[in-house]
């Protein structure tokens, strides 16, 4: 059932328009999980890895990558972060991926070049829809193989309980979980 829920005063001047801020807010609303074991669990999996999450950060919108390493594979997350934000801690990893390409690589024309975008639907709309509020965190692991990335990825995918981008990419146990169904 649609219904005009607000009318909102848009720009400086008085005129107003209708907004369907029903149909906003769905095409908007993301699902998160919040589950602690999975927190343990996947912490416990990416501890023993041994690996320092040192995370490296660059506003999306920015077009200055200077720390961004050329030709070093590494793990890479895209945050929500609302501005202005009234609270530092609201913030939710849209995305967790990998490259073993290089992270300049990947951001440069993976994520920043449009006919790349495109191929990947959920990305583009994440982008378009919230490019100005990404901040994307990435670590680079130089001496990492694809098969040990593709490992940290998925154990993180996991700790982060599935980010809605990733849908697809769910660890075994997520993924098992979701398709099954308690009897009544």
């Amino acid at each position: 059932m649609q219904y005009d829920l607000l009318i909102q005063k848009i720009s400086s001047r008085s005129d107003t328009r209708y907004i369907d801020l029903q149909k906003k807010i769905e095409n908007n609303r993301g699902d998160f999980t919040f589950y602690p074991p999975f927190w343990r669990l996947f912490n416990k999996k990416l501890s023993d890895l041994k690996i320092s999450f040192l995370w490296q950060k660059l506003e999306y919108s920015s077009n200055d990558n200077p720390t961004v390493p050329d030709n070093t594979p590494g793990i890479y997350l895209f945050v929500l972060q609302p501005s202005p934000s009234i609270f530092e801690s609201y913030n939710f990893v849209m995305y967790v991926g990998m490259t073993s390409d290089g992270l300049k690589e990947r951001l440069n024309n993976g994520y920043r070049m449009p006919s790349t975008i495109k191929a990947r639907p959920n990305i583009h709309r994440m982008i378009n829809d919230y490019g100005k509020y990404l901040t994307w965190y990435y670590l680079p692991l130089p001496k990492k193989t694809e098969a040990k990335l593709r490992i940290i990825e998925e154990n993180l995918i996991g700790f982060f309980c599935n980010p809605p981008i990733n849908r697809k990419d769910s660890p075994y146990i997520i993924s098992q979980a979701n398709k099954s169904k308690m009897s009544s």
